[in-house]
Parts: C-alpha cells; structure tokens; sequence
C-alpha cells in the first residue's frame, strides 16, 4: 500500500490543510499557559489536581488525534506534553505513574485502539520483510536509495537519480530524507543534522534563559516538537522507526506543516528578542526601596541591597527567582508581602534576611 493511503489525513481541501498541525501549536500555548501559572503560584507540580488540569488539556486533542488515525502526530502530542511537563520541573512519582500508565495504555490501544493497518507498520517497522509489497518495500527501498548516495552524493539536481525514477515513494514529503542522503550523500546528510542539532541546542539554551515560566515553556514545547519531527522522520528512513507520516521541518513539502513550523519559529524569535533585552545580564543589583508588584527574575545572580538610611526593602506581591544555577543575595533585611520562591541557591544568611510568611524552599532550591 502506498504511504499516503497508510496516513490518515483529517484535512480541508484534498489534503491542502491539516488541523492536527496546527492544533499541536495550540496544544503547546495552552499547556505553557496553564503549566506557567500553576508554577508561578506554587512551584513544581506536587498535587495531582495540577497534574490532572494538565492532563486533561493535552488528553481532549490527544484523544481527537487518535481517533482520526493520525498516530504519528498523536505521539508528537505526548512528546510535547511531556517536555513542558519537565520545563515545570514535575515530580518524579509523576514520571513513573505516567510511564507506567502510558505502557498500559500501549497494551490497551494494541488491543482495542489501533486499526489493522497500524498494526501492521508496527510489524512492518520490525521485520520489513513482512510486507514487501508495501510499506516494508518502501522502507528497504529508503534504506538503498540513502546507501546509493555514497559519501559525497550523486549531486542533488542530477537527472536520472533513484528518487526521480520514483523508487521511493513520497520522496518529497515523507521519504525526502532519502532524497538528501542520495543527492548530497553521507557528508550533506549529516550536515543537515547537525545544523538541526544546533538549532535545537540553541532554542534550548533560550528557553533556560527565558525571563518567566511561559515562555521557557513555549519554546520548549516548540523545541522537543521539531525534534519528535526530525527524529521520527530520519528513523523512519532508515528503518529504526515505523511509517507514520511526519515531515522534516523545513524541508519536507506540505502547507500547513510549515505553517506549524514557523509559528514556532515566531514565538521563538520573539521570546529570544525580549529575552536578551530584558534578561542578559550576568548580575542584577537592586537598590530600590519599594517594588510595586512582582520582582521575577532569571538572570545568573540576583542581589537586593537596603543601604539607604537602613530602611527595609519591601516588596508588595511576590519574589520569584526561577534560575536553578544562579544565586538569590539579600545583604539586608527585606519583607515580601507575598511569596518567596527561590530556584536557586539561597544561603542562609540570605535566607535569615526574609521576612514572608511564606517562603517556598523545595528540592529545586538549595539552601547553605
């Protein structure tokens, strides 16, 4: 069977527009939004109601997915619910249940869920021999083209070259990795993966600086799913995983994936902007007396100095220090009329200096 007959499309317009692309952007604003709150408001997910609200907001378009057949975007949904689940820094007992839950369910879906023709990619992905007539052809097929290549490649627009035979099919979406390692070979193959290795390295490195919680969580959502992309779709070609259907970003064709690609880019782009001209700064002194609200901050080191006329430092809302590498300095005494939440190191004197009712120092804060 072709791969496009395997691949359930849920589209508008003969396959021009895919919901389910664009409903992992959504997925991925919702969660960092409900996520972000929660963390703001007690630090990491301890009760279960938390991790239950969660839950629910990925499990309705989760479910939705699974029903259309799209099994391939449906695993790129828990990819992303469980990266954002870590940017919050969940507990572990969560982990495990959810590990636990999630091979049950795997049990249960093989059972009950997933149809004959799943089934049989999954059996296909372990033994291509099964069907070489179909899936499995196209996989060994992917696998001869990408060896044809070589080291250096046939040349990328050189005429007569396997995939422009149509050996493969799909090759400009699905397979097109096929079509990099046969035009360009092994040298342009694996180029191509490392500037996705550094492109996602870099999102991660913007998402650790970020200056809230929202917006480390929307560019690690965003990072873990074009790494689910580039991942399933190279696997996939050379065989280590099964036929689902997802596309490289930025190269495979296909409207509304770029369009979910980019959309990413943009919230990325816009997070790095007002990162680096709000956050980037090795050390932060603060000298004022009164801050009206919140005082959130990410930067490597934070320090609150009360020199003037020895007048207490307050600070009307909540102190929130949400780097785990850097340190919270308190020279002098302060008072916070809300909370304390330090994700970072906080000694002791520091910590005599505050004085709140309520002052979150967790495991994810290190107290000398």
């Amino acid at each position: 069977t072709h791969i496009a007959e395997q691949v359930a499309v849920e589209a508008i317009g003969a396959g021009a527009f895919q919901p389910s692309e664009i409903t992992k952007v959504v997925l991925i604003v919702v969660l960092s939004k409900a996520a972000s709150e929660i963390f703001d408001r007690r630090g990491p997910i301890t009760k279960f109601t938390d991790f239950l609200r969660l839950f629910l907001y990925f499990f309705i378009p989760f479910l939705l997915v699974m029903l259309q057949n799209d099994f391939g975007t449906a695993m790129v949904m828990l990819i992303i619910f469980g990266g954002i689940l870590f940017a919050v820094r969940i507990r572990w007992r969560y982990v495990v249940g959810g590990l636990f839950a999630l091979g049950v369910g795997g049990i249960v879906s093989w059972m009950f869920v997933l149809t004959d023709v799943q089934q049989e990619r999954i059996r296909v992905f372990l033994d291509p021999t099964r069907d070489l007539e179909g899936s499995g052809l196209n996989v060994l097929h992917a696998k001869q083209v990408i060896g044809s290549g070589g080291f250096w490649g046939k040349g990328y627009f050189t005429k007569g070259t396997l995939v422009q035979t149509g050996y493969v099919p799909a090759w400009h979406t699905d397979f097109i990795f096929s079509g990099i390692g046969e035009g360009l070979g092994f040298f342009g193959a694996m180029l191509l993966i490392i500037v996705f290795f550094l492109l996602l390295f870099h999102w991660l490195h913007t998402a650790l600086t970020a200056r809230d919680t929202f917006g480390r969580c929307l560019v690690v959502g965003c990072t873990v799913m074009l790494a689910a992309h580039i991942f399933e779709n190279v696997a996939m070609n050379l065989g280590a995983m099964p036929v689902t259907g997802i596309p490289l970003p930025f190269v495979s064709s296909g409207l509304t994936s770029l369009l979910s690609t980019w959309i990413g880019v943009g919230g990325y782009t816009s997070l790095a902007h007002f990162t680096s001209d709000n956050v980037n700064r090795a050390n932060t002194q603060w000298n004022d007396q009164l801050v009206g609200g919140n005082l959130i901050c990410n930067n490597k080191k934070l320090s609150l100095n009360t020199d003037f006329n020895q007048r207490n430092f307050l600070i009307q809302g909540d102190l929130v220090f949400t780097n785990p590498a850097g340190e919270l300095y308190v020279a002098n005494p302060i008072t916070v009329t809300g909370k304390v939440l330090c994700a970072g190191t906080l000694s002791a004197q520091s910590l005599a200096n505050i004085n709140c009712d309520n002052i979150i120092t967790t495991t994810y804060a290190k107290v000398n």
